[in-house]
């Protein structure tokens, strides 16, 4: 009977001296002293004098989590939820837990419930994202730049975010590829739509560069919009120097490749030549106008058109009456730049990057690489007779459409480019 009494006097020192609020104080003072133990037992008083005390439970989660007691840890916190479904941070701090576990489904799960009950959760954004990536679930991105936007500093670290670029680039390759559709032309297969991707075949970023110096400087894969503008990306694809093209890590999807002058030329062939080619290739829109005819100018009569300078100061031109020149007029008309697109080619205008920060604007030019190195014997010096030799290995081969009929408005002309130049590229398959 003593011993009976001595316990119910004991117990009554433990039950009744403090509140279940008390002890849950005492065990938090303990955890931020360190004193792990301690505050465990605080929090299993707090939990005996009530046992329906969900923050405790928490709490006593809490510090097993701190101690590396995962799964005592997710333990308190299901009593937590039982008692609280509305408890985000238990969701929160369970998700972690089970982090730890690799259980990154269930991970997940708590930090989506985590989020539906408390939407500016930044941790659970960044944490959630965290669980994504384990799982090489791309979307973590998202989560990361979502937990950033709300004030985590620590999300989306240089690190993450080269993984974000990469991930993003590769979504948008693979969204290509998968939208792709083919051409038949006589005995090859092309693709219908310029290319448009940021990653080589193998996954590797191939570097956007906008600014003009870096990019003339350039001996490496590189890619841009035209204009630096993605807008016109979303119409005519990507503009790549020829390093890309040329790059071992493959610039064409699985499957295809880039043409080789060789394999220009025998789709021009198919198509009548160079000068026939150009209409049934190009698009039925979006090619600019031109005019052809100069309207009123001067010329020389007919009557002494060839004569010499110095029998014209000594001769007058009786039907010219002395001046050799005569009012003459021209009609201007005014031609559509389109093709017909018969091909099923579908060449848009779609520019490219040229020399000297400038740009040849959409509407006027299609150019596009072929894989072939440029190995002309003479170059001829900007628009004059004099020709020189030049580094050969600077050039290669593009094919291109325009809508200026001095050089024919439908010829489409391999003249060799600066393999620094910005085109775009047409694959044909393997």
């Amino acid at each position: 009977m003593k011993k009976l009494i001595l316990f119910l006097v004991v117990l009554n020192l433990i039950t009744f001296g403090q509140t279940a609020e008390e002890y849950n104080d005492k065990g938090i003072a303990k955890y931020n002293l360190e004193d792990y133990s301690g505050a465990i037992v605080d929090f299993n008083n707090a939990i005996q004098l009530n046992p329906d005390y969900a923050v405790a439970y928490f709490n006593r989660g809490f510090v097993k989590h701190s101690l590396k007691d995962y799964t005592g840890a997710i333990a308190d916190y299901n009593k937590t939820i039982q008692l609280n479904p509305d408890y985000a941070d238990a969701y929160y701090y369970r998700g972690n837990a089970k982090t730890y576990l690799n259980d990154w489904a269930g991970a997940i799960a708590d930090f989506n419930k985590a989020i539906q009950l408390k939407p500016d959760f930044a941790n659970a954004y960044n944490s959630r994202g965290n669980a994504k990536h384990s799982l090489n679930d791309w979307t973590a991105c998202k989560d990361w730049t979502k937990a950033r936007e709300l004030g985590f500093s620590v999300a989306l670290t240089a690190e993450q975010k080269k993984y974000c670029e990469v991930q993003n680039s590769l979504k948008m390759s693979e969204a290509f590829v998968a939208r792709l559709t083919e051409i038949k032309i006589g005995t090859q297969t092309w693709t219908s739509k310029n290319l448009d991707v940021a990653t080589y075949r193998n996954g590797d970023a191939i570097p956007q560069v906008q600014d003009f110096n870096e990019w003339k400087n350039l001996t490496t894969g590189a890619w841009c919009y035209l204009f630096n503008d993605p807008t016109n990306g979303t119409k005519y694809g990507k503009l790549y120097n020829w390093y890309a093209v040329t790059d071992p890590r493959g610039l064409a999807p699985e499957g295809y490749h880039i043409p080789t002058d060789e394999e220009w030329t025998i789709l021009t062939d198919y198509l009548g030549g160079e000068s026939a080619a150009g209409k049934k290739m190009k698009s039925t829109t979006g090619w600019k106008s031109y005019t052809e005819g100069v309207g009123s100018y001067d010329k020389t009569c007919p009557n002494c058109a060839n004569w010499s300078e110095l029998y014209r100061t000594q001769v007058a031109c009786h039907r010219c009456k002395g001046t050799q020149v005569i009012p003459a007029y021209e009609p201007v008309k005014t031609r559509s730049g389109n093709g017909t697109n018969t091909s099923g080619f579908n060449s848009l205008p779609g520019g490219y990057r040229w020399a000297d920060d400038l740009w040849l604007p959409s509407g006027l030019y299609g150019s596009r690489w072929s894989s072939s190195e440029g190995e002309p014997d003479l170059f001829m010096n900007n628009e004059t007779i004099q020709f020189e030799k030049k580094n050969y290995t600077d050039y290669a081969w593009p094919r291109t459409l325009s809508n200026e009929p001095t050089i024919g408005s439908y010829l489409i002309k391999n003249k060799f480019h600066y393999k620094y130049y910005g085109l775009s590229v047409r694959c044909i398959k393997d």
